[in-house]
Formats: C-alpha cells, sequence, structure tokens
C-alpha cells in the first residue's frame, strides 16, 4: 500500500506539474506584440478569436481610409489618423490589462514561440497584398518642399499632400498648382503654376504676363522691386508670344526671379504631371498647417 508520504509527494508532483503548465502572462509583452500588431498582443494572452477580430478590424479601418478618400482633407487626415491611433492604443491598453487578469495560463498550440514571427509575417504580406490591389483608387503622396521656386504659397520645409489621381478626374486649369516633370525624360520633380492650357497665347514684357493678349493680374506674387541686373536678363524679362499647343501647358513659378520654369524649357506634355497638390499637413510656421490649395 501507498505510503501517507508517497501520496504527499504525489500531491506535491502534481502540484508542480501542474505550475509549469499553468503560469501568468506578462502585460507588457501581451502589450508589446499589440504594439506590433494588432490582435497579437490578445492570441498570447489565450484569446485567438479575439485576437483575430480585433487584427480583421484594425486593417478593415486602414481599408476604409483609403476607400472613401479621407487623406484628401486635412481635417480628414487628422480624423483618420486620429481613429487609426486611437484604435491601436485601445487595443495595446486592453491586451496589457487582460494579461494582468490571467492569474494561471495554459500554453495553447498558437501560444508556441514561432507563431508571433509567423503572424507578423503573414501579417505583412497580408498588408502589401491588400495595398496593392486598393492604392490605384487613392494614390496620395506626401513631399517636402526643398525649394523656394513657390514662395509665398508654399515655403521651403513646408510639408504638403499631393493627389496623383487628380488629372484622372479633372481637366488640367489655369492657376493649378502641380508636381510635374519638365520633359520625359526628367527625373527632377519641379513644383509650379500652370498660366496658360491648350489653344492659349501667352508672352511676356517688361516681367508682365501677358494671357490671350490681356495683362494677368497675378495677385498670388509678392512685390518685387526688379533691378538694373534684372533687366539685362532677357530670359527673366520678356519672351516672345507663344501659342500652346494641343495636350500642353505653359507652366511659371510664383518665385519668379528664382526658379526654373517654361520660360527656360518651353512648354510641358499633359502625360509629364505627376500629381496636384492639396494642402499642407506641417509646416515651420503653425499658421499655415491646414492650408489648401
Amino acid at each position: 500500500m501507498m505510503s501517507v508520504n508517497n501520496i504527499i509527494n504525489q500531491e506535491s508532483l502534481n502540484a508542480a506539474l501542474s505550475k509549469s503548465f499553468a503560469m501568468k502572462r506578462i502585460p507588457i509583452l501581451a502589450a508589446v506584440f499589440s504594439f506590433f500588431d494588432a490582435g497579437l498582443g490578445h492570441i498570447f494572452n489565450g484569446n485567438f478569436k479575439k485576437g483575430i477580430l480585433f487584427y480583421f478590424s484594425f486593417q478593415s479601418i486602414l481599408i476604409l481610409v483609403v476607400l472613401t478618400n479621407t487623406f484628401k482633407t486635412f481635417y480628414g487626415l487628422l480624423f483618420s489618423l486620429a481613429t487609426i491611433l486611437g484604435f491601436r492604443i485601445f487595443l495595446i491598453v486592453h491586451s496589457f490589462f487582460e494579461a494582468k487578469k490571467i492569474l494561471e495560463f495554459k500554453p495553447r498550440y498558437f501560444n508556441r514561440w514561432f507563431f508571433y514571427p509567423a503572424f507578423m509575417v503573414l501579417s505583412v504580406m497580408f498588408y502589401f497584398s491588400v495595398s496593392k490591389l486598393i492604392s490605384p483608387l487613392n494614390k496620395m503622396s506626401a513631399h517636402v518642399i526643398a525649394a523656394s521656386s513657390m514662395e509665398p504659397v508654399l515655403l521651403k520645409n513646408d510639408y504638403i499632400m499631393a493627389d496623383e489621381n487628380y488629372f484622372n478626374k479633372n481637366s488640367v486649369g489655369r492657376n493649378d498648382i502641380i508636381i510635374y516633370h519638365p520633359n520625359k525624360n526628367s527625373k527632377n520633380a519641379i513644383l509650379g503654376r500652370i498660366i496658360a492650357i491648350a489653344g492659349d497665347t501667352i508672352s511676356s514684357k517688361d516681367f508682365q504676363i501677358y494671357l490671350n493678349n490681356q495683362p494677368l493680374d497675378e495677385s498670388y506674387l509678392l512685390p518685387y522691386n526688379y533691378s538694373e541686373a534684372d533687366y539685362l536678363n532677357p530670359t527673366l524679362r520678356e519672351f516672345e508670344e507663344v501659342i500652346i499647343e494641343l495636350n500642353s501647358i505653359f507652366i511659371l513659378s510664383d518665385n519668379r526671379m528664382n526658379s526654373i520654369d517654361s520660360r527656360m524649357f518651353g512648354q510641358v506634355s499633359v502625360d509629364n504631371i505627376l500629381s496636384k497638390p492639396l494642402y499642407i499637413y506641417w509646416s515651420e510656421k503653425f499658421n499655415r498647417i491646414g492650408t489648401a490649395f
């Protein structure tokens, strides 16, 4: 017969074995997993279904932001970022406190160490696959202004959001500010303002632009006192009348004395337009943030 000591030892062994398989979760690790991938912290806590639900909820928010074109306005951008960031913070905090409540935890098949990096790799693959499918619907791009050629409308070090699909749905118009290549072989993107479109005539005399034989009112330009050296520069001072060809535009920058534009390289094909700036989302001058064009 089994002695009392043997029974006690067996119970101690069973308790030790039970503790080895029943453990607590580490809250900070759950939060870290949630930071790197939505829902992964909850999977770490043993809630696989909840984790998958949170993961696809977060991905759905990202997809919805793209499909609804919310980034096309500054306040839409703020709302979208606040929603995305707010939901991610909720997941981090929720998984952290959920882990603190777990006193005993028995690992399951999805709690093996290799599952977590595998999940993150699959998540990245899923993200890029979906992005490839939906990105043509809303091709937005962010840029930082590297030169002063469009002052005072755009200053050096302004950060802007631009719509690469804008001219697929809208025709080019006079006064549109655009990002473009001067020619098909150029790799440099330039900012400028469309002054004349197909069928227009444009010329310049003593720094005054004439559009369709009428002086062009350009209130967006800064007042400028021309020097004698400026008047001696024929490229900047004047050019002969040009008739804008079909599918072409004539572009000038607002900072006329410190820019390269159609005065130097001539008309630009509409096909060389890359995008249309929509608004400033960050600037060293805070009052400029949110300015739309």
